[in-house]
């Protein structure tokens, strides 16, 4: 037996779904994970951390890269487990198990039912806890459509968290077109999303689409360079801004990402109406200043709601 299965039967079933729980990967003990005995096992890690097996609907495993080892994920549940304690390693480990169920019948969903239209996409993203966007129903169904008519082959997302607005830009858009997310991993408004659910993400687009998933702050040159390099000179035709909130960071992102827009693109930012004050969301401030120079849209289904909005700038 190889160094690597060895450790794998010493660390047993138990363990290492204990170490998965927090959110990593563990890559490096996936033969001793496909024998037969330890059946149970491989589904527990399939379900999370790998990009297809049982959970997406194929039996072959690829797993995530950069993931960590059983020893360094046992660790981290350790230091979890200090720090939060047994009950809150346990209500963490219950809400990750929690979120990839549900992720995978949202998936099963999506693969039997097929949704054709802005319409159905929208209705079945909010049908979903594992994706439901942080929108107003109608407000992304406007951009939704506006998107749909556009068709574009192109698109950046800043900011992403549960993948739910990810899903309704890459369902409107070409059958064929490349889509960049782009999100800060932590942060006042980052949160970021766990690394395993990556592989749902790349699930949530087109058979054809391609995704590229860049957990970075946008504000910085290597994130900038990223993006550069994966549009290889191709313009963007869609931009969606939902990243840093305050007025210095929509700022910022507007102005690195705004002028890789073709013209005729468009791009939106989220949460253009007023927010209360001890939110501290100053993308309405941005907004007003900003909206005069282009053509624009405000799809804001009533204006005292207290938030969100999203604003649309023809370039």
């Amino acid at each position: 037996m190889d160094p690597a299965a060895a450790r794998g039967r010493r660390f047993g079933h138990r363990r290492v779904s204990a170490a998965l729980s927090t959110g990593f990967q563990v890559p490096s003990h996936r033969r001793e994970l496909d024998r037969p005995g330890n059946r149970t096992a491989n589904i527990h890690v399939s379900t999370c951390y790998s990009f297809s097996v049982v959970s997406l609907g194929s039996r072959r495993e690829e797993w995530v890269p950069g993931g960590v080892s059983v020893r360094e994920a046992i660790t981290s549940v350790a230091r979890v487990a200090k720090r939060d304690g047994l009950l809150g390693l346990a209500k963490r480990t219950r809400d990750h198990w929690a979120d990839a169920r549900e992720c995978r019948e949202f998936l099963r969903s999506v693969k039997r039912a097929r949704p054709a239209g802005p319409e159905q996409v929208v209705e079945m993203a909010f049908s979903s806890p594992a994706i439901r966007p942080f929108q107003v129903k109608s407000e992304i169904l406007g951009l939704a459509q506006r998107v749909s008519a556009l068709r574009p082959r192109t698109l950046l997302e800043i900011g992403t968290a549960e993948g739910g607005t990810l899903f309704i830009l890459a369902q409107c858009a070409d059958p064929h077109a490349t889509f960049i997310s782009l999100d800060l991993p932590a942060g006042t408004f980052g949160g970021g999303y766990p690394t395993w659910r990556g592989a749902i993400y790349k699930k949530l687009t087109r058979p054809e689409q391609t995704l590229h998933l860049i957990r970075g702050n946008s504000h910085e040159a290597g994130s900038m360079e990223g993006v550069r390099n994966l549009l290889a000179g191709s313009p963007l035709d869609v931009l969606f801004i939902d990243g840093d909130h305050s007025y210095d960071g929509v700022k910022r992102d507007f102005e690195l990402y705004s002028p890789l827009v073709r013209p005729g693109g468009l791009v939106a930012l989220h949460d253009i109406a007023r927010h209360p004050a001890d939110v501290g969301c100053e993308v309405d401030r941005f907004w007003v200043e900003t909206r005069g120079g282009f053509r624009n849209e405000e799809l804001v289904e009533n204006p005292d709601q207290g938030g969100k909005g999203i604003g649309v700038l023809w370039v």
